[in-house]
């Protein structure tokens, strides 16, 4: 059974203005840290995003199954199955979501045996709350203008 914790930031606070997109970002931040999980997701609902949680990567696993997600943050040392484990699932299964892999110590070994497990940045800990929110903004440009989903005024940032 499955403990993910569902947060949605109301729909009636979602950007209504002239050229400002009419839905938020939706992000899945696994860990199996509690305090670090609430931490990230609280100040990703605070940035505006939609965030929702889940305990590791089965749960992560399980919400990728049933909902669309535009951004993954996750730890890679979790019970049940890693990081890595859950995007060589859903990466095998042909979804393209973006990934930051935050966690304490990368897996560079099953990087270098298998380069599509990659995630589009990797943030050791300790990170800045500012570093993981500049991370998601470059990934999420990045991902919105290879779709499309930008406006063509909209300003454009490079990722190094």
């Amino acid at each position: 059974m499955s403990t993910n914790k569902i947060i949605l930031v109301d729909e009636s606070e979602a950007a209504t203005h002239p050229g400002e997109k009419s839905r938020r970002d939706r992000i899945l931040v696994v860990d199996d840290d509690p305090l670090t999980r609430g931490q990230n997701v609280g100040m990703l609902i605070d940035q505006g995003y939609d965030a929702e949680e889940a305990t590791d990567g089965a749960d992560g696993w399980e919400a990728l199954r049933d909902r669309h997600f535009d951004l993954v943050i996750t730890d890679n040392s979790m019970a049940k199955m890693t990081g890595v484990e859950m995007i060589e699932k859903f990466r095998s299964s042909g979804m393209t979501i973006p990934v930051i892999m935050a966690t304490g110590t990368m897996p560079h070994f099953e990087f270098a045996r298998k380069p599509w497990l990659r995630p589009d940045v990797a943030l050791i800990i300790p990170f800045s709350e500012d570093e993981l929110l500049a991370a998601i903004s470059n990934v999420l440009r990045k991902d919105h203008d290879h779709r499309g989903d930008i406006s063509p005024d909209a300003p454009k940032t490079h990722q190094t």
